[in-house]
């Protein structure tokens, strides 16, 4: 059941949404008029609890909006007790009024009684996040529907009309399969309620596996048992972690050769150009023997510093090809 509370006394909103939300309750605050049918027109609230003097939006103003496409119990929250204000507040279709200060039992006996008025003809069970229709058999799981068939919801509606009771597969049988010819063999019942049990784990981890495929960061299995299903996801995330690890290192180490990389061409074109000295020394001093111009006519001395030459350029080559 979801509830609108619409106060713009923060210690009033604050502490009614903690007392109605630990009631079973699905809470949205509001803290003015105007946020309060944000929040009407883009949820889908049951009930709402407004005050009367808020900014932006009176509560009389907001509650005439509401009324303009919903039929939904409203009660006011009001320090007014004069007759015009309850006239006017009546007059705008208002469900009840709880005057300041109140009790929280009150408010929480108030609600229950409008629930059971306003909702006595809907087979509907809701519960925080959860909503079940029995007579549409729809199933809700934080406003996204769940997909169950016929059986599922005869099963669920069995189980809560006989809440707080231990019930066996016979009573189970009897019920849900009375009129039906074909009586499935015993261990149906365990089937249709471990299939449920595993379905909505199984397609968690579908979806957060996905993620994880596309390298999400944040993505991380809830862990939320401790049977086989919760020791599965525990896993996943304890390999996905390690995965994380991997890939971090192979970056660094990837980070780590193209600086490598990176020294390398600046090596090299620094050598290069210390080879190119002796090259040219080289090419002077062989070019000016092959015309036998002036001193170097002297053939054996400048063919031994030719060789010198290129005893430097070896050494330098083969320190290159080392690298």
């Amino acid at each position: 059941m979801r509830i609108l509370i619409a106060e713009d006394e923060k210690n009033i909103r604050e502490g009614l949404a903690e007392f109605l939300t630990d009631c079973g309750y699905q809470i949205y605050q509001a803290e003015d008029g105007q946020q309060g049918l944000e929040i009407f027109i883009n949820e889908k609230i049951d009930l709402a609890l407004l005050d009367i003097k808020m900014p932006y939006m009176t509560g009389i103003e907001l509650l005439k909006e509401i009324r303009k496409t919903s039929d939904i119990p409203v009660l006011f929250l009001t320090a007014y007790n004069d007759e015009d204000y309850k006239l006017q507040t009546f007059s705008a279709l208002v469900d009840g009024y709880i005057e300041k200060p109140f009790s929280l039992r009150l408010v929480k006996v108030r609600i229950e009684a409008l629930i059971k008025k306003h909702y006595k003809n809907k087979d509907l069970f809701q519960y925080k996040n959860v909503e079940v229709d029995f007579v549409s058999y729809k199933a809700f799981l934080d406003g996204k529907e769940v997909d169950m068939n016929a059986k599922e919801f005869e099963i669920l509606h069995f189980l809560f009309e006989n809440k707080d009771r231990v019930l066996t597969r016979d009573q189970i049988f009897d019920n849900v399969w009375k009129d039906s010819e074909d009586i499935p063999y015993d261990r149906v019942i365990d089937a249709y309620i471990y299939s449920k049990m595993i379905v909505s784990p199984i397609l968690d981890i579908k979806d957060v596996t996905n993620r994880m495929m596309n390298i999400d960061r944040q993505a991380k299995l809830k862990v939320n048992s401790k049977d086989e299903i919760g020791d599965l996801k525990n896993q996943i995330n304890i390999l996905y972690q390690r995965l994380l690890g991997v890939i971090d290192d192979l970056d660094e180490k990837n980070k780590a050769m193209l600086e490598l990389e990176k020294k390398k061409v600046e090596f090299l074109r620094a050598t290069s150009h210390e080879l190119k000295t002796p090259l040219a020394s080289l090419n002077v001093i062989l070019e000016n023997m092959r015309y036998n111009i002036g001193k170097y006519k002297d053939r054996d001395k400048y063919l031994d510093e030719s060789l010198q030459i290129v005893d430097k350029l070896s050494k330098m080559i083969i320190e290159i090809i080392s690298l």
